[in-house]
């Protein structure tokens, strides 16, 4: 098992760690617990809480807050880090994660874009729950 790390480093350096513990992503928010955090309001990560999860993470790791598009209406919260993108399917690159939203969540012309044209909320009581259950799931210090 892998110990913890603790994410002060420099920046290419802390990337690849940041990125290297977030490929368990996916199984993480696949649990009961990580469901409760989401709270009953939401259905799932990717249908209601992706902009939970992409502030929370922002917070962590930094990185840039960006959006699947569609026809001019925001689709989906996702963050960039490099050039990878997270969200509750794990990382992925630009080209995978359009595919996925072209195929699976059936858009006809996915862009990824800025999210700031979009107001940026989300409970501080909620970014913070939800930011101690990664720490604790994924063994960040």
């Amino acid at each position: 098992m892998e110990p913890a790390i603790t994410i002060t480093s420099t920046p290419a350096r802390m990337e690849s760690r940041t990125l290297r513990h977030l490929k368990g992503l996916k199984r993480t928010l696949r649990t009961n617990a990580a469901y409760e955090v989401l709270g009953d309001k939401v259905d799932t990560w990717t249908s209601g809480g992706c902009l939970l999860l992409a502030t929370t993470l922002h917070e962590m790791f930094g990185g840039e807050l960006r959006g699947v598009w569609s026809n001019g209406i925001l689709q989906h919260a996702v963050l960039k880090i490099g050039d990878v993108y997270v969200d509750a399917d794990g990382t992925s690159t630009e080209t995978q994660i359009l595919a996925r939203w072209r195929t699976e969540e059936g858009l006809t012309h996915p862009i990824l874009g800025p999210y700031a044209a979009q107001p940026w909320y989300c409970p501080r009581s909620r970014t913070k729950r939800l930011k101690a259950y990664l720490r604790k799931t994924l063994r960040l210090r």
